[in-house]
C-alpha cells in the first residue's frame, strides 16, 4: 500500500483550512461590506459550519467574520493582543473553562435561557455550575479508531481488550497512543475508572498496569504521523477523539470508531461571550441561533448531539466530563511517578 508522506497530508490539511476559512469568513471588502453590523468569531477548524453562518447572515442582514487559531492554546493570546476585536469564542470546553477563569469571557446575561442540568451529555461541568460561563453545543467522545478488518474481538469492546494482546491479535504492537503523554494518562483513568482526587498511591495502580500494557503494544504518534502509518498498516488501532477519527477517515478508508466500555471521557464544544465584545446584542442573537441549530451543527461537523442517550447501545450518562477531571491530572501523574520509582527500586534490588 502506498505511503502518503506527512508533508503531503500537511499541505492538504492547510488547503482545507483555507477553504473553510474562505467559506466561513465574510470580510469587510466583500459584497456584504455595506452591512452595519459585523460579528467577530474566533474558533478552530471543524467547530463551525459555513452554511449556518451564511444562514444567520442572510436572515439578520449582517456580516460574520470568522478567524481560526491553529491551537486551542492560542485563544487567550489572540484575544488579549487584539482587545475589542472579538465577540464570541467557539471552543472545546476545557478551553472555555480556562478563558472564563482568567476573565477573557464574561457570564452570559439572563436574556440567554440556559438548559437545565441533566444526567446526559448536557449536564454541567463543575466549573460552570450555573450554566452561564458558556453554553455547550455538541460532544466529542474519547475512544478507538481502527481498521475494520483487524477487529476480531466480539462486541462490545472493552478498554481492557484494547491492550490485551490475546483479545485482538492483529492489534498486537500496532496501537498508536496519543503524542501527548497527559492524554494517555487520562485514557488510563477512563479505562480503569480512577476516581479523583487520588488520595492513595495504590489508587493509581490499575491505571499504571493499563498504561504499562498499552506502552508494550504501541508508541505515541501525532495525528499527522498516524494517518500515513495507518495507510501503510504499520498501525491499525489508535486512541483518538471522534473528531480526530473523522479527520483521519477522509484519508484512510475502512476506518471505524468505537467507544470502549464501561465508560469514557467526553469533551464538549461550546460558545462563550468575550468580555470586551463590541456587538453583544448580535453575539447573543448568534448564541441563541446556534443553540437552536445545535443538532444540525453537530451532524455537519461530525460531533454527537447533546440529546443522544446511547451510542452503539451504550448509555452515555456515565461518561466523564473531560473538563472536570483534567485539573486533577497532576494528582494522578504524581501517583504514577511514585509507582514507577517503586518499581525501579524493586528491579535494582533483585
Amino acid at each position: 500500500m502506498r505511503l502518503v508522506k506527512p508533508i503531503v497530508l500537511a499541505i492538504t490539511y492547510l488547503r482545507d483550512q483555507f477553504t473553510r476559512l474562505t467559506l466561513c469568513s465574510i470580510l469587510l471588502f466583500s459584497s456584504t461590506a455595506q452591512a452595519e453590523q459585523i460579528l467577530n468569531i474566533l474558533t478552530q477548524t471543524q467547530r463551525l459550519d459555513a452554511g449556518l453562518v451564511q444562514e444567520f447572515e442572510s436572515t439578520r442582514k449582517v456580516s460574520v467574520r470568522v478567524e481560526f487559531v491553529s491551537s486551542s492554546l492560542d485563544y487567550e493570546a489572540r484575544i488579549r493582543s487584539l482587545p475589542n476585536n472579538w465577540d464570541l469564542v467557539l471552543a472545546d470546553e476545557q478551553r472555555l473553562v480556562h478563558l472564563s477563569l482568567v476573565k477573557v469571557l464574561k457570564p452570559l446575561p439572563e436574556v440567554i435561557a440556559v438548559p437545565p442540568d441533566s444526567q446526559g451529555l448536557e449536564r454541567r461541568a463543575r466549573a460552570n455550575q450555573d450554566g452561564r460561563s458558556y453554553l455547550n453545543l455538541m460532544a466529542d467522545p474519547l475512544g478507538l479508531m481502527y481498521l475494520r478488518e483487524t477487529l476480531t474481538a466480539a462486541a462490545p469492546m472493552s478498554w481492557e481488550g484494547v491492550v490485551a494482546p490475546v483479545v485482538n491479535p492483529l492489534w498486537r504492537s500496532r496501537l498508536a497512543l496519543f503524542a501527548d503523554e497527559r492524554m494517555n494518562t487520562m485514557a488510563a483513568a477512563a479505562a480503569t475508572g480512577v476516581k479523583f482526587p487520588v488520595e492513595q498511591v495504590d489508587d493509581a495502580r490499575p491505571a499504571q498496569a493499563w498504561l504499562a500494557q498499552a506502552q508494550l503494544q504501541g508508541r505515541p504518534l501525532s495525528l499527522d504521523a498516524m494517518i500515513p502509518a495507518f495507510l501503510a498498516e504499520k498501525y491499525v488501532v489508535a486512541l483518538a477523539w471522534q473528531s480526530e477519527f473523522l479527520h483521519a477517515s477522509r484519508y484512510v478508508k475502512k476506518l471505524s470508531f468505537v467507544v470502549p466500555q464501561p465508560s469514557t471521557y467526553v469533551e464538549r464544544v461550546g460558545v462563550g461571550l468575550v468580555a470586551d465584545c463590541r456587538n453583544e446584542s448580535l453575539a447573543l442573537d448568534f448564541i441563541r441561533f446556534l443553540y437552536e441549530k445545535r443538532e444540525q451543527l453537530a451532524q455537519k461537523r461530525g460531533f454527537l448531539p447533546l440529546s443522544v442517550q446511547q451510542l452503539q447501545s451504550v448509555p452515555v450518562a456515565g461518561w466523564r466530563i473531560f473538563a472536570d477531571d483534567l485539573p486533577r491530572l497532576r494528582e494522578l501523574s504524581t501517583a504514577l511517578g511514585k509507582l514507577r520509582k517503586e518499581k525501579d527500586a524493586r528491579s535494582k534490588s533483585r
